[in-house]
């Protein structure tokens, strides 16, 4: 049986000095069937990184005309024809090219045929958070449906979903808040701590964004 290429996905390349002595920073470049294409973004641009990733896959793979059985489509062109039709009109399109690159990350190998209830299940476990997975696959799903609708592949393809947490009943009130940033304040090693909570109290975004924030590139 040949051997299953894995589909392009994000490494992160250690530190390293060429063949001149030149040293090299860490930087995450994309791993496609032996190849290194440098993304030119360092470790703490993973959010970047990430949507470089989603841009060469919609670079790479392309629309094929006529209705294909799901057992010769692989995820990665679905993903490419939504990142090219879809995405561009989304309210915020850079957060759905993180989520595309990491579903392409898990998906990327794998043809339409192979999603399933246990291979989904299997992603959830393997996300940081269910709502994370839950959004994740989310967006494979809608990317899915535009494929078919499309008239790019001819059967239907079900996206098994984790179960929807409950909602939130309680947030922190004004004086807990404050007991939380005086704790992270006075230990040394916190303090870095207690200007995150302010920073993402008084702007409201989420962690990634506050942990990216910067004056400069």
């Amino acid at each position: 049986m040949p051997r299953r290429f894995k589909g392009p996905r994000l490494w992160l390349r250690p530190a390293r000095r060429d063949k001149n002595g030149k040293q090299h920073g860490a930087v995450y470049v994309i791993l496609d069937r032996g190849r290194q294409v440098s993304t030119g973004f360092t470790a703490d641009e993973s959010d970047r990184a990430e949507q470089a990733l989603a841009q060469y896959i919609g670079q790479k793979h392309q629309r094929e005309a006529g209705p294909r059985d799901p057992s010769r489509v692989p995820v990665a062109d679905v993903l490419a024809v939504y990142l090219t039709d879809v995405v561009p009109g989304h309210a915020r399109p850079d957060e759905s090219k993180r989520r595309i690159a990491r579903i392409a990350a898990f998906f990327g190998d794998k043809l339409l045929s192979e999603i399933n209830g246990q291979v989904c299940r299997a992603y959830a476990r393997a996300a940081s958070t269910d709502a994370m997975a839950r959004r994740d696959l989310e967006e494979l799903r809608a990317a899915i449906n535009h494929h078919r609708h499309e008239g790019l592949h001819d059967r239907i393809v079900s996206v098994v979903l984790p179960p929807r947490r409950p909602a939130r009943e309680r947030w922190l009130d004004r004086s807990e808040v404050a007991k939380l940033l005086r704790t992270a304040w006075r230990r040394p090693k916190c303090k870095q701590l207690a200007r995150f909570i302010l920073f993402a109290l008084y702007t409201g975004r989420r962690s990634t964004v506050v942990c990216n924030a910067s004056f400069h590139r």
